[in-house]
């Protein structure tokens, strides 16, 4: 009996088939993020080989040697807990110990900028300067960079100034590395969140558009239907209103004679010589079809 009810309680705790497939799952919860950061936090750009770009990439053996000083830099004034005491210590033997080799470092890296940049060096590498700082002090690989700092730090206070180029050279990818593979880590956690997304995403409603009547359909469904009765002397809105012409009936009109005028001298203006004027009546107002008859002059006395 127990047996039973554990294998009826397992059946129910199961995820369904159709829970699984829709990615419903109880425990198909969304990733993770590897660290607190905003949502819209960005990892560098990667090139064609899939590496990371970052500062301290394409670098003249001086620059390498000055970035490995900024990182340690970067430790010393930001690394806290149980090892800061020793990490700050560290860091100033190192800057004592080896300070002509940073000085030459640091006069290499002004040359290399002159070399590429001329006159602008100087903004050009302020600006460089900047971002390397600022990769360094990345809050995300906090943990991991002074971790590795301070190992760093730990082996060069062993290291001859004349092998310390050397050593920088295989330092410089032990402090960046924190900070790529939290980029990397990051980088993997948005395409989870993605995949996430899209197996939660609703699905997009289906907008059906309906088919188009025929265009018989269409013409009787737009031909106006008269409607059953109108007002006295009110035309439909849908009728068309024709002029019709009819044939009024016009009474003949009986010439009134008219009796010649004296012919005008010459002198007087405005009159032709020898040629009557003659008055014609204006018709009435409320003649339909107006006509004029044109009635010659009487013979000359």
């Amino acid at each position: 009996m127990l047996r039973r009810l554990f294998f009826a309680a397992a059946l129910c705790s199961a995820p369904t088939a159709a829970q699984v497939a829709a990615g419903t799952a109880p425990d198909d919860a969304a990733p993770i993020p590897p660290a607190r950061v905003p949502a819209s936090y960005a990892a560098p750009p990667t090139d064609a080989a899939g590496r990371y770009v970052t500062p301290n990439r394409d670098l003249s053996p001086a620059e390498v040697t000055w970035h490995v000083r900024a990182g340690l830099n970067v430790a010393a004034l930001g690394c806290r807990g149980a090892a800061e005491a020793e990490t700050v210590a560290a860091y100033n033997a190192v800057l004592a110990a080896d300070a002509a080799v940073l000085t030459l470092a640091a006069a290499g890296t002004e040359a290399a900028y002159r070399a590429r940049h001329g006159e602008a060096w100087h903004a050009r590498n302020d600006d460089a300067m900047t971002r390397l700082y600022n990769f360094f002090a990345e809050p995300e690989a906090a943990d991991d960079f002074c971790a590795a700092a301070l190992a760093v730090l730990r082996e060069a206070q062993a290291v001859e100034p004349s092998n310390f180029a050397t050593f920088a050279a295989a330092a410089l990818p032990r402090l960046e590395a924190p900070f790529l593979r939290f980029y990397a880590a990051w980088d993997r956690y948005k395409a989870a969140l993605a995949e996430w997304e899209a197996r939660h995403r609703a699905p997009a409603a289906i907008v059906q558009t309906p088919p188009t009547p025929a265009p018989a359909l269409i013409a009787a469904v737009a031909r106006p239907t008269p409607p059953l009765a109108a007002p006295p002397n009110a035309e439909p809105a849908s009728y068309v209103t024709v002029m019709v012409p009819v044939r009024v009936a016009v009474p003949a009109v009986t010439p009134v004679p008219i009796a010649p005028a004296p012919v005008p001298a010459a002198s007087e203006p405005g009159v032709t010589p020898g040629v009557a004027p003659v008055a014609v009546a204006a018709p009435a107002a409320a003649t339909l079809l107006a006509a004029v008859a044109v009635v010659p002059a009487g013979p000359r006395p």
